[in-house]
């Protein structure tokens, strides 16, 4: 054992805990032998010898008599099961188990008993003992809103979605718009802004919900917009307002509400065109983000798994790709530099825009004026040159 792992066992001991004197009748302190008690759930507990004791004369089927360790609930009848090691002069205890937050433990070790001949049943004699207790675990802190997608201070008023994303798994409600409100700038709360669903659009995690803007009222000449009017209008401030009354998995209430102040701009309601894309190339050798400037805000929800960068090669570039908060902007950073040459950005047919719009069609096309993409996919070439 290295020098400095001895020390720090031996500054450790000055740490345990060692239980109360025994009673009479039971053993006295075994001056033999210190127990170092763990720090971690998945720690060991260890003993140190003195250098008078020969770790090489231990007897190994006594392991488990002479050096025990059991829950203070359960009494020593109940001994933990674990694998012992030998190592020099510490003797080492690994539970099969990992130990139990907030739970007791109590340790006794006899070295009478390991150093006995050969065989010989263990005697009574003094024993050290030390109890711990292992740190409880702590719940996590109330769960509370992390980011509302578009980041964007200035929206289209024929916006088709928002994303709540939430610190915490969330509890299941339900009326979710009970706790959701779009409020105006006069502070008058709009009627039914949202599609009322008999399901919340949650994620497989809990954690990020999918408000969506009631569509009957964002498309032209249908019975909603036609009888109340869209739900955003052009030139208005809004307030996205979250909580209070929301929960988390464990039934929690929200720590906190928050508020998301925007803008509403003229609305979009033509198909997303990606060859409309303004395209910064990267150097070569570098692995400096691609920069595509959009006309309009890219849709978040299926971004991700809609955009694919070819390399020359023809095969996917491995790395990230994430919009710029704020900004009509997506940005690409591989994981390895750029190389000179041809590559393509593929674009499923499926991408939207933050209105609704797919690359294949428009949401909300005047009759006649509805333009389609036949293709699945669009292919936006760019040049990566040589320094």
């Amino acid at each position: 054992m290295s020098g400095g792992l001895q020390n720090a066992l031996l500054a450790a001991l000055a740490s345990v805990l060692l239980a109360p004197a025994p009673a009479a009748g039971q053993d006295a302190a075994d001056p033999r032998a210190a127990i170092v008690t763990p720090t971690g759930a998945n720690d060991s507990i260890t003993v140190v010898l003195p250098a008078s004791d020969r770790s090489d004369a231990i007897d190994p089927k006594k392991l488990a008599e002479a050096f025990q360790v059991y829950a203070d609930g359960a009494g020593p009848g109940a001994l933990m099961a674990g694998i012992y090691a030998i190592e020099d002069r510490q003797i080492r205890f690994t539970p099969r188990f990992p130990l139990r937050p907030g739970v007791t433990y109590q340790v006794s070790f006899d070295s009478d008993c390991l150093f006995d001949a050969p065989g010989a049943d263990c005697r009574a004699g003094p024993k050290t003992y030390a109890s711990f207790t292992t740190e409880a675990n702590s719940p996590p802190p109330p769960a509370k809103v992390a980011m509302i997608e578009p980041q964007a201070d200035a929206l289209p008023a024929n916006l088709l979605r928002f994303y709540i994303h939430f610190t915490e798994p969330m509890a299941q409600v339900e009326n979710i718009y009970d706790h959701v409100s779009l409020v105006r700038g006069d502070g008058s709360i709009v009627d039914a802004p949202f599609l009322n669903l008999s399901w919340n659009l949650w994620d497989d995690a809990q954690k990020r919900l999918t408000v969506l803007l009631d569509p009957g009222r964002i498309k032209r000449g249908v019975g909603p917009n036609l009888a109340v009017g869209p739900p955003l209008v052009e030139g208005e401030t809004y307030t996205l307002r979250i909580g209070p009354g929301l929960m988390d998995a464990q039934w929690r209430p929200l720590a906190a509400t928050l508020d998301k102040t925007f803008t509403v701009t003229a609305p979009v309601r033509e198909r997303l065109d990606p060859l409309d894309w303004t395209i910064d190339t990267p150097p070569s050798d570098s692995r400096e983000p691609l920069r595509v400037v959009t006309p309009v805000r890219v849709d978040s929800g299926n971004f991700a798994r809609s955009i694919a960068i070819i390399g020359p090669d023809g095969l996917r570039v491995v790395g990230t790709a994430e919009l710029v908060p704020n900004a009509p902007e997506w940005r690409f950073v591989p994981n390895v530099a750029w190389l000179p040459g041809r590559y393509g950005i593929v674009v499923r047919a499926d991408l939207e825009d933050v209105s609704g719009n797919s690359v294949q069609s428009a949401l909300d096309a005047l009759a006649g004026r509805a333009i389609a993409h036949r293709e699945e996919n669009v292919t936006v070439p760019f040049e990566v040159s040589a320094r």
